[in-house]
């Protein structure tokens, strides 16, 4: 287990990124700006964390972010930033270090635990599921660049299939949090399993809520 270590982050109410998610993000608040410039000049990384109400009213952390990296940025003429962010690793969230000039996360990196050897059987399991539902969705940019993401992931790397699955397709914040939570990929395919399944019986009802969403998150 790696030691802790302070990390740039923007926290987020009601959003989240996963390791090999891709989110694209439009940073307008002047830290974030300063974060992102320093960002560029440096690593080209940050995290993103939830915003949750600390004691007194203050900004606190939750208990997990992932570390990203920028993949694609716009300098815009008024000093807003458009980024595309990589997840790369989860982050155990320790403490919020600092809140000025940005927010300083605490944090441990998690890697993943080995891959089960039933893994690669759920992985092709799930992506058949994604596949009918991404194959059903309206035709766009988005799911045909999203698919073959997928397919190449789920080739050889069953725990980053199942991150990129969850980050792109899962909307439920309980499941979100609780998939980010976990550094089991056999684990994290079984719950994804269920999850498209339950989607796949909703579908064939007929129309209704749903929390799939071919978009990118």
């Amino acid at each position: 287990m790696d030691a802790s270590a302070d990390y740039p982050a923007i926290l987020l109410q009601g959003a989240s990124l996963f390791p090999h998610q891709l989110l694209p993000l439009h940073l307008f608040e002047p830290r974030y700006r300063r974060m992102t410039e320093e960002a560029l000049a440096g690593d080209r990384r940050f995290a993103v964390g939830e915003s949750v109400e600390a004691p007194e009213g203050a900004e606190g952390a939750g208990a997990w972010a992932t570390l990203g990296r920028i993949v694609t940025h716009q300098a815009l003429p008024d000093g807003r930033h458009l980024v595309l962010l990589e997840g790369e690793v989860r982050l155990k969230v320790a403490a919020l270090a600092k809140r000025r000039p940005y927010p300083l996360l605490r944090a441990e990196r998690r890697e993943d635990g080995p891959d089960g050897p039933m893994d690669h059987i759920a992985t092709a399991r799930t992506l058949a599921a994604v596949e009918r539902l991404l194959g059903e969705a309206a035709q766009g940019q988005e799911p045909a660049t999203l698919l073959p993401r997928l397919q190449q992931l789920a080739a050889g790397h069953p725990g980053r299939f199942a991150d990129a699955v969850a980050g792109h397709l899962v909307g439920d914040a309980a499941l979100r949090a609780r998939l980010l939570a976990c550094t089991d990929p056999s684990r994290r395919l079984g719950w994804l399993q269920d999850f498209l399944g339950r989607l796949e019986i909703e579908r064939g009802l007929g129309p209704g809520g749903t929390d799939f969403d071919p978009r990118l998150n």
